[in-house]
């Protein structure tokens, strides 16, 4: 058995699998075929086990979400962990965690909640700018949220439905609604 027939059933034996794009992927049979440069789709495996990676110039795979923490808005794809890298560079913020909140119009707003530093403040405005300035137009949050402690599991990985569920319950508390929250501050 060659390499390619080891990975063929490697694939077909697999209970995760990583939705690739880019050279050495096929679509044809919906297993990877690393003599092509299709993408593919696979239909037998469940949706919280997929993850979207990226192939870096070395050949490794960087994972950069699951598909069920893909945010959509405005029609683009807004990764978490890119968002949560950047504030995470910001000297306030010393823990984040970025969700989509469903919008009215079945889209997402992008959100982050944050833990700040004992001396810092919540300052949206410099979290927001931060961002501007490391991040596209869209991936910007539009608005923060400031947590004591971020939820997590067992094994220490924030539990994004919960911090989604605190925050929509927060703005129910408040009497608004996602619709409702928007920055003034606009580049």
């Amino acid at each position: 058995m060659d390499g390619f027939d080891q990975a063929v059933k490697l694939f077909k034996e697999a209970k995760y699998a990583i939705c690739l794009t880019g050279a050495g992927i096929s679509t044809e049979s919906g297993i990877p075929d690393f003599r092509s440069n299709r993408g593919y789709y696979t239909n037998f495996i469940p949706e919280d086990a997929l993850s979207v990676g990226v192939m870096e110039s070395d050949g490794f795979i960087k994972l950069v979400a699951r598909i069920k923490e893909v945010i959509i808005t405005g029609g683009f794809n807004v990764y978490p962990a890119e968002v949560e890298e950047v504030l995470l560079s910001h000297p306030d913020i010393t823990d984040a965690t970025v969700v989509g909140l469903p919008k009215s119009d079945g889209s997402e707003m992008v959100v982050a909640a944050i833990t700040l530093a004992d001396y810092a403040r919540l300052d949206s405005d410099a979290y927001r700018d931060h961002c501007y300035d490391n991040l596209t137009r869209y991936k910007v949050p539009r608005a923060f949220f400031h947590l004591e402690e971020l939820p997590r599991d067992q094994m220490g990985k924030v539990r994004r439905r919960d911090v989604r569920d605190v925050l929509l319950t927060q703005l129910e508390q408040k009497g608004q609604s996602v619709d409702s929250l928007s920055h003034r501050k606009h580049h």
